[in-house]
C-alpha cells in the first residue's frame, strides 16, 4: 500500500476488473514528532517506511491510535525536523506501543507506512494546530465562541505533540482484490 499523493497509473484509474478500491479514514486527531536528519536518512533508505521510538510513555497518543483503529480509522504522524524546525513529512501509523522496562523505564514504538514528503507551502510548523482542549471545544459549540486554534511551535514537538489532522492530507486509497462470485 502506497501513501503517496502521486497519481494512478492508467490501470488504477480504469479501475481494474482485479481490484477494487476503498477509502481510507483518517482519524481527526494527529500525532508529530520530531526526527534528527539522520533518522530520515535510514528512513528514506527503508522506501519510506519506519519506525519511531522515545524513552517517554506516549499513553494518549497509544489511547488514541487504538480507539481510532477500533473505529476503522487510521491516525497520521507528522515528522519534523530536529535541525530545521520545518515539517518533513506524514505518514500513517501502523502500530503505537508503550512497553514497560524491566529497569524502570518506558519505552514508546511507533511503526509507520510509507512517509510522504509535505508540499513545500505547509512546511512551517505553525500550518499545523494543536489539538484543543475538550473544554475549548466545548466552550465553541455551547456558547458559540469563535473557533481558536494555535500553530505548533518547536518546543510543543517535545516528547510529542497532539495535533488536529491537517485539511490537506488526504487519505489515500486502499487496493484489494476483486471478491470472487460463484454461482
Amino acid at each position: 500500500m502506497s501513501t503517496d499523493n502521486a497519481p494512478y497509473n492508467s490501470e488504477q484509474q480504469r479501475g481494474d476488473a482485479a481490484t477494487t478500491s476503498s477509502q481510507i479514514i483518517l482519524a481527526d486527531v494527529s500525532i508529530a514528532a520530531v526526527v534528527a536528519d539522520k533518522a530520515l536518512d535510514s528512513i528514506r533508505d527503508n522506501a519510506g517506511q519506519g519506525s519511531y521510538a522515545d524513552d517517554h510513555p506516549w499513553w494518549i497518543a497509544s489511547d488514541i491510535a487504538s480507539a481510532a483503529e477500533a473505529q476503522g480509522q487510521r491516525v497520521v504522524l507528522l515528522l519534523a525536523s530536529e535541525d530545521t524546525s520545518e515539517w518533513l513529512g506524514w505518514a500513517l501509523v501502523r502500530t503505537l506501543s508503550v512497553v514497560d522496562l524491566s529497569a524502570g523505564g518506558y519505552r514508546s514504538q511507533c511503526q509507520f507506512e510509507r512517509l510522504t514528503l509535505m508540499p513545500e507551502i505547509f512546511r512551517d510548523l505553525d500550518s499545523v494546530y494543536l489539538l484543543p482542549a475538550e473544554h475549548q471545544l466545548q466552550r465553541e459549540q455551547r456558547e458559540g465562541l469563535a473557533a481558536h486554534r494555535q500553530g505548533v511551535t518547536r518546543r510543543d514537538l517535545h516528547p510529542y505533540a497532539l495535533c488536529l489532522k491537517p485539511d490537506f492530507i488526504t487519505a489515500p486509497t486502499q487496493q484489494h482484490p476483486a471478491q470472487q462470485h460463484s454461482g
